[in-house]
């Protein structure tokens, strides 16, 4: 194989991080951090704007501007982000792409066509209804995603994570993505410290020891928390560990979970100050 046929051997097998971005100052946070996964990774970056078409609605729904000055407008905006990425990150390559249509939706027809690592998306800070509505493209994307979705809150630090946070439940290990989890703190070099938030309503049908020998050989740690919320639970655990990733497992939840019962992800993800991934089945 020449120098040639090698290089591009070796960019086709680079695993690729993807960046979501709305051209909001949330983008700056989330390329920061996605450079220092691609770093400890050797991953590319793709950053990556999916726009829809905005529609006046009167008696009739008419178009507010063309598919192609949607387009270029976004084309434009990816090129300025990556010149400046480029030279702020000299050691990174980084990529760009636009797609019209749902950002989940978009997003997962990318993860299919190339080998993709994470989805990195920034958030800013919210308040009352602001953080009631979290979510229109994180949240859901979040609790959908085949892969690892991390979303980075404003004022995070762009540093790898050494040591990861899952949260865990007492729905029994055969829920847990094991697999993909693995995976991904390996790709990271990272450590996975299990919590598991007991609550009063619960029973665990899980034991410590199952749960650490799912992971093996992964350097696991195991910790069990007392604590009327889960929410609380896991952000006063938080405070106290010094771990730099919180790892959630969403579930699947039926239409009267969906509309009746508290999900913990969104609440999570609106409280906590540390980057949260999320990784489902």
């Amino acid at each position: 194989m020449n120098e040639t046929s090698f290089q591009s051997f070796h960019l086709c097998s680079m695993k690729t991080i993807i960046v979501s971005t709305d051209f909001s100052p949330a983008t700056d946070v989330a390329i920061s951090y996605a450079v220092s996964l691609a770093t400890v990774t050797g991953s590319k970056i793709l950053l990556l704007n999916v726009y829809q078409l905005p529609v006046s609605m009167n008696d009739f729904p008419v178009l507010m501007v063309s598919v192609d000055d949607l387009k270029n407008a976004a084309e434009a905006g990816l090129s300025g982000i990556k010149a400046e990425a480029q030279k702020k990150f000299t050691a990174v390559q980084f990529e760009t792409e636009s797609r019209l249509g749902d950002t989940a939706d978009a997003i997962e027809a990318i993860v299919k066509e190339r080998d993709t690592l994470c989805i990195v998306t920034g958030t800013q800070k919210q308040s009352g209804l602001e953080k009631f509505l979290l979510g229109n493209d994180t949240v859901p994307l979040m609790k959908n995603s085949s892969n690892p979705v991390i979303a980075v809150p404003e004022g995070s630090r762009a540093t790898a994570p050494k040591n990861i946070v899952v949260a865990v439940d007492s729905t029994g290990a055969d829920k847990i993505p094991v697999q993909k989890i693995s995976s991904f703190v390996t790709a990271l070099k990272a450590q996975l410290h299990i919590v598991h938030v007991e609550t009063d309503e619960e029973e665990v049908s899980t034991s410590q020891q199952s749960l650490i020998d799912l992971f093996a050989p992964l350097p696991t740690t195991y910790h069990a928390i007392k604590s009327k919320d889960v929410t609380e639970g896991i952000t006063n655990y938080l405070s106290q560990s010094g771990a730099d990733l919180l790892m959630l497992l969403p579930h699947k939840h039926n239409l009267y979970e969906r509309l009746f019962l508290k999900g913990h992800t969104s609440e999570i993800v609106g409280e906590v100050s540390l980057p949260v991934v999320c990784i489902n089945a």
